[in-house]
């Protein structure tokens, strides 16, 4: 508790979260790892701590990482907006763990983020991709204030998830290549016959980010299906044979 006090009055974490509740994220997370840069690990933990009071995930996720507290599971796997998550998951039809899954491997919960490529929000999408798929759901579409809205941008990744799902027949391991690489990479990497099995197919991903995408999706949609019910999911449920498609390809998300 002494250590928690101690963090809380410093004027360098009082103005990272200031930032962070007023919207300025961007500015908060440079102003909190610029603080929290020389603490200490007893420091450091009690700081991922105080992130997530704040409910500011990505900060608290990163904090307890740094300290190896892989384990602390309230920390490192939060479940921010889950009535958004539960809602338009049901709604597409996929599970909300695999919806978190890939949001906190996209993101890491911030709202705000823009990666490399031109990807925005939560669940990562372009814009283009976000135009299209707001059209097939009646939803209006202003660009990124559309996008870092969380209800909205939930709402179109899991309706683009459930798309890349029906894709390639019903399969995890596929959809969550092509949420990251795009469905056309993906129809090149299929076999051209007979299949392939998962964890094979998986290892053999040309793209090292797109490799280890999928292996941090499926890991962190197990935990977070613990999360959401108490029950055990193994990896190995979603982990069906790679097959051949028989239809042709849909446009690229990415």
């Amino acid at each position: 508790p002494q250590i928690l006090a101690d963090l809380e009055s410093r004027k360098s974490i009082l103005r990272a979260r200031e930032l962070f509740l007023v919207g300025l994220e961007g500015r908060g997370r440079s102003e909190w790892d610029a603080a929290i840069a020389l603490l200490q690990p007893d420091e450091m933990r009690q700081a991922a701590i105080l992130a997530h009071s704040w409910g500011w995930h990505s900060r608290a996720i990163a904090a307890a990482a740094r300290t190896g507290n892989y384990d602390d599971l309230d920390l490192r796997y939060p479940l921010p907006w889950s009535d958004k998550f539960e809602q338009h998951s049901r709604s597409a039809r996929v599970r909300p763990s695999w919806a978190y899954g890939v949001a906190r491997s996209e993101s890491l919960f911030m709202r705000d983020v823009r990666s490399h490529a031109g990807a925005i929000g939560l669940m990562q999408l372009m814009p283009e991709t976000g135009r299209e798929t707001a059209q097939e759901v009646n939803l209006p579409f202003s660009g990124v204030a559309t996008l870092t809205n969380p209800d909205s941008n939930i709402r179109l990744g899991t309706t683009y998830l459930a798309k890349m799902y029906e894709k390639f027949s019903d399969s995890h391991v596929l959809a969550t290549a092509a949420y990251n690489a795009g469905p056309f990479a993906v129809q090149r990497w299929l076999p051209g016959t007979g299949e392939i099995d998962a964890r094979i197919w998986i290892e053999n991903i040309p793209y090292n980010e797109t490799r280890k995408y999928v292996r941090r999706v499926l890991t962190t949609d197990a935990i977070f299906h613990w999360r959401l019910s108490g029950d055990t999911r193994r990896i190995t449920a979603n982990l069906s044979a790679i097959r051949p498609l028989d239809d042709g390809p849909v446009a690229s998300a990415k």
